[in-house]
């Protein structure tokens, strides 16, 4: 299916709110599989970082009911409406909202910031039961969340069949949390806050990713063995620290692949003295080496 003209046809915007508005604001990048069996993983239709300063509305028809829609929200607020029953999403706040009736999408509060994802596959069926109505989040209460709609952000625009597996695990990650957190009997993540020493090593690996990670310094900074720490932090984030590490290295390599440095600068600036060890790495997480990444990024097909 050609998702663009799809979701296209499937959203107008209303012209009375706005003269400018157009989808592309809202979803900026498009998917399509060339193997059709791809439809029974949960793969995205499309996803999009808006940021938009003026008022907006668009009225979407009824989308396939294996589709739903997942917003997190950076600034501002938006209203989704159907059936006469409205919900608000504001800054910090992640929506998961089925599509499969008819329902607006408009501005709230200005501006607006939010990045929006479109979910389908036949394996959503498995998570419709649990997410037949809206849910509301705050991101800080499941940072997991936050980090796998990094990673999921992070899978370029042309799928290799390992970047099909790697976005279908990111989305089972993230459909598993929301259809836990609307079960019935909540799970321990919902109620459960992180130790200090977990959000600080979080906190860190974000934010540090140039030198070099050692569990033995955090061993001795926080008082707690590296063992603890390694499983405590998977349960958490759903990834080990190493691992976490070594993928935020990888998005910022990306984002210096978006300039003039070369691809040995880039490689020395996330850490890797050795360029073809960092070569190799990207290629790994990626499927593409950074040279083909920079040249289909300048050529626009992200």
């Amino acid at each position: 299916m050609d998702y663009e003209q799809f979701l296209l046809a499937a959203a107008k915007p209303n012209r009375m709110v706005s003269e400018d508005a157009d989808l592309h604001q809202v979803l900026s990048c498009f998917y399509q599989y060339d193997d059709p069996s791809c439809t029974r993983w949960l793969h995205l239709m499309a996803r999009g970082s808006g940021n938009i300063p003026q008022p907006f509305s668009f009225q979407c028809a009824a989308a396939p009911e294996d589709t739903v829609m997942l917003i997190f929200m950076t600034r501002g607020a938006l209203h989704l409406d159907r059936n006469e029953q409205t919900v608000s999403v504001s800054a910090g706040q992640f929506l998961i909202y089925p599509c499969d009736q008819p329902f607006s999408f408009a501005s709230q509060v200005l501006p607006c910031a939010f990045e929006t994802y479109v979910i389908t596959g036949q394996s959503l069926a498995l998570y419709k039961p649990l997410l037949k109505h809206h849910y509301v989040y705050a991101s800080k209460d499941y940072p997991i969340l936050r980090f796998r709609l990094d990673d999921l952000s992070s899978i370029p625009g042309q799928l290799s069949p390992s970047g099909l597996i790697e976005m279908n695990r990111c989305l089972t990650d993230i459909l598993s949390v929301f259809a836990t957190l609307a079960a019935p009997e909540q799970s321990a993540l919902s109620t459960r806050t992180l130790p200090a020493y977990l959000i600080a090593m979080h906190n860190f690996i974000q934010t540090d990713c140039s030198g070099e990670f050692s569990l033995s310094e955090c061993e001795e900074l926080y008082s707690v063995s590296r063992y603890r720490l390694c499983r405590e932090y998977k349960e958490a984030y759903g990834i080990s620290p190493l691992q976490d590490y070594n993928a935020c290295r990888m998005r910022q390599a990306e984002k210096l692949l978006t300039s003039d440095l070369q691809i040995q600068e880039v490689s020395r600036q996330v850490g890797y003295e050795n360029v073809n060890h960092f070569i190799h790495l990207f290629r790994k997480a990626t499927g593409m080496t950074p040279g083909k990444f920079r040249q289909m990024e300048r050529a626009g097909k992200f």
